[in-house]
């Protein structure tokens, strides 16, 4: 039987390509050449079990793209391929700065993060040094995160704040 998907997470990722997709879903075949399809473009894929996959995205314009899981596709066959699902390319995000810049150790400070190519959905992260909380989007230019405990003893602790549209890839430290 063909592959068939029943999720992808994430379901979107940067332009400059590299997310590493986990897919579910039914027949996937250790001993098929497993691949995956991001508008055509083929990236191997990883066989993890039966029910699961991995691979990663490949660069590409900004947009909605048909992602398919394929085997044997560098021999060509293409009878082995699942039905289309969409994932979203989008432009890299970036912060430039954080206001306020301190808040207590303790966590709980709202901090009101700037920067570029914001946009809302539900995966959007924020992380303080190491620790991720949920973000919530303002503008395509600001996102709002409550700081998190500190996991250090130290009263005073300086931390990058990155920010993740789909829950895995952060922006470059600032």
């Amino acid at each position: 039987p063909k592959p068939v998907i029943d999720s992808i997470w994430p379901n979107g990722g940067p332009t400059i390509g590299s997310t590493e997709v986990f897919i579910t879903g039914l027949h996937y075949q250790d001993e098929v050449q497993l691949a995956c399809s991001f508008d055509g473009i083929i990236t191997e894929g990883t066989y993890i079990d039966n029910r699961t996959l991995s691979c990663h995205s490949p660069p590409h314009l900004p947009g909605i793209v048909k992602f398919k899981v394929v085997g044997d596709a560098y021999a060509g066959d293409t009878s082995y391929q699942s039905d289309p699902m969409e994932f979203l390319y989008y432009n890299p995000s970036s912060i430039a700065f954080a206001t306020p810049r301190r808040g207590s150790a303790l966590g709980g400070t709202p901090i009101i993060l700037t920067g570029t190519n914001l946009f809302n959905t539900t995966a959007l992260r924020c992380r303080f040094g190491k620790n991720e909380v949920r973000g919530t989007f303002i503008s395509e230019r600001n996102a709002l995160c409550i700081s998190p405990p500190s996991t250090d003893n130290s009263v005073i602790l300086a931390v990058p704040v990155t920010v993740s549209l789909n829950g895995k890839d952060f922006s470059p430290e600032n």
